[in-house]
């Protein structure tokens, strides 16, 4: 016997909640969907010598006396957020620094270009193979290695 409300032989509330855990499950599996990264680092170069948070030659090398290490970074920016540096010595499985900055002013535009730095030891930079790897709060992280020699 089918009553007022049913449809076929379950009861509308049956249906209703049949509808509703369906709705909930689209609405899940669309929530799964691959994320949209807000930031994303587009270039990591590394130099001796920087202007305007660029670097003058891209090198992956560098000797023992450079004075100064720096990583210039090209990244596209949507909104505030942290970007972290932090410099490794493979060689010895050692974080040398680890520094962040906070990106919020967004008046010029979603571009961005800014640099971090890591000043040569007083006794020298050790030989060997290095890398900073540049990481974006809501977006992705970029490792670079390079050697001194």
């Amino acid at each position: 016997m089918v009553h007022e409300g049913t449809i076929g032989v379950f009861p509308l509330f049956c249906s209703r909640y049949m509808l509703n855990r369906y709705v909930i499950c689209l609405i899940s599996l669309s929530a799964c969907k691959e994320d949209v990264l807000l930031h994303e680092i587009t270039a990591v170069e590394l130099c001796e010598k920087i202007s305007g948070n660029e670097c003058d030659n891209n090198q992956d090398v560098f000797s023992v006396d450079t004075p100064i290490i720096y990583a210039a970074v090209s990244a596209t920016v949507t909104q505030s957020t942290r970007i972290t540096f932090i410099w490794r010595f493979i060689d010895a499985d050692f974080e040398i620094d680890r520094a962040s900055i906070e990106v919020a002013d967004l008046s010029d535009g979603p571009g961005f270009q800014f640099a971090g730095s890591l000043s040569r030891p007083d006794n020298g930079w050790p030989a060997g193979t290095y890398e900073v790897r540049v990481e974006m709060q809501g977006g992705n992280s970029v490792a670079k290695s390079f050697e001194v020699r």
